[in-house]
């Protein structure tokens, strides 16, 4: 005699590098149960390399953020931020959204194209970067 499982909802919790607990919200002869489970991202579990690579996606999934609101008085504090570290040349540190993650870069501020709106920065290890200006959520000096 089979049952009708229904899975409601997944949660992933990140313990350390190599261990997450699952939790499923199941649904179970009309009954609702959470199910957990451990998983070892190293493989020492039994499992297999598609299943872990899954739940690593899971989990960047979760980690993910909603772009931040920038108001105008926020995009122009960051301009004059911006234009006065030019002028001094001095080193910035920018938030920077991609992709649902806020990734950080320090450096100079070379040239602004305002046609593309665009910011042309030289990192410390002098790598250029382009960075589109409605992708900065944050501007400090570095």
């Amino acid at each position: 005699m089979y049952t009708n499982i229904y899975i409601k909802q997944k949660f992933l919790k990140q313990i350390d590098k190599e261990r997450v607990f699952c939790y499923y919200l199941i649904i179970q002869e009309g009954v609702i149960k959470c199910l957990e489970t451990e998983v070892r991202l190293n493989g020492q579990a039994m499992m297999l390399p598609e299943h872990v690579a899954r739940l690593k996606h899971d989990l960047a999934e979760t980690k993910k953020i909603d772009k931040p609101i920038i108001d105008e008085q926020q995009a122009e504090e960051f301009e004059s931020t911006i234009a006065y570290a030019m002028s001094v040349n001095k080193p910035l540190n920018f938030s920077i959204f991609d992709l649902g993650v806020v990734n950080q870069l320090k450096g100079f501020t070379q040239y602004i194209n305002y046609e593309k709106k665009m910011l042309h920065i030289k990192d410390m290890s002098d790598d250029i970067h382009f960075v589109l200006l409605d992708d900065i959520v944050g501007v400090s000096y570095g």
